[in-house]
Formats: structure tokens, C-alpha cells, sequence
């Protein structure tokens, strides 16, 4: 093997191993290192219903939306965030969040948005309307 050829080599391989090492310890966007300090993954779960708020805000307002429609949009936010935030509360008492405890979060917010989405979308009962008796044919 030639000199140059063997300095190109190990050139590649060295530029190829840097750019793998960095990537391995840096998260990429959107993904999180795990542990995670139960105050960071906090103040991350807060921003995240605060988006989450202003944005239902902004669609209330952009739809001209009635205020009694709205105020039963807003309860069910609520509710959903009050289910979400006793599953954080769960999960960061020991100081540290784990992704499987992290999952779990994502997993019970999951469920408060079906939740909240069957309850606006429930069918109002019927109402039984007497139905007209059939004549019976003549004898």
C-alpha cells in the first residue's frame, strides 16, 4: 500500500470517528438525555402546557368561538392537565426522571387528550320519541 494512499485512510477514518463521537454525546433535537434532573423535566412539562394553553387560546379566538363553548374547552384543559401533572408528580418524586417514567408521562397525557376529545365529542342522548303503533290488519 502506498504511503498516501494509507495517510488518506486513516485521514477518513479519523474524520468519520470524530463526527460519530460527537454525535453520540450530543442529543439531537427533540430528544432528551435521560436521566433527567426532575426540575429540568419540570420546567420542560410546564413550557409545554403553556404552549399548549396559549395555542387553545389562539384557536378559541381565531374560531370566534361562544364563551360557553369555550369555558367548557378550557375545563377540559384543565382536567387533562391536572391528570397530566399527578403523573409528573409521580414520577419526579425520587429527584430523577427516568425515559421509561418519561414514557409513562407521555403515555398518561396521551390518554388525557382521549379522554378530553370523547367527553367534547359525546353524542347528547337521544331523545326517545313515542314511536306510532302499528294497525294491526283487520279481521
Amino acid at each position: 500500500m502506498k504511503p498516501s494512499t494509507l495517510v488518506a485512510a486513516l485521514l477518513a477514518l479519523s474524520v468519520v470517528t470524530a463526527a460519530f463521537g460527537a454525535s453520540a454525546e450530543e442529543a439531537q433535537k427533540g430528544h432528551h438525555k435521560f436521566p433527567m434532573p426532575a426540575a429540568e423535566f419540570k420546567g420542560k412539562h410546564e413550557a409545554r402546557i403553556t404552549k399548549a394553553r396559549a395555542k387553545l387560546e389562539e384557536r378559541i379566538k381565531a374560531k370566534s368561538i361562544d364563551a360557553e363553548k369555550a369555558k367548557l374547552m378550557r375545563a377540559r384543559f384543565e382536567g387533562s392537565v391536572v391528570r397530566v401533572n399527578q403523573a409528573v408528580a409521580k414520577v419526579t418524586a425520587d429527584g430523577t426522571v427516568t425515559k421509561d417514567e418519561a414514557k409513562e408521562v407521555r403515555a398518561a397525557a396521551k390518554e388525557a387528550r382521549a379522554e378530553a376529545h370523547r367527553e367534547a365529542h359525546k353524542k347528547a342522548p337521544k331523545k326517545e320519541e313515542p314511536k306510532p303503533k302499528k294497525e294491526e290488519p283487520k279481521k
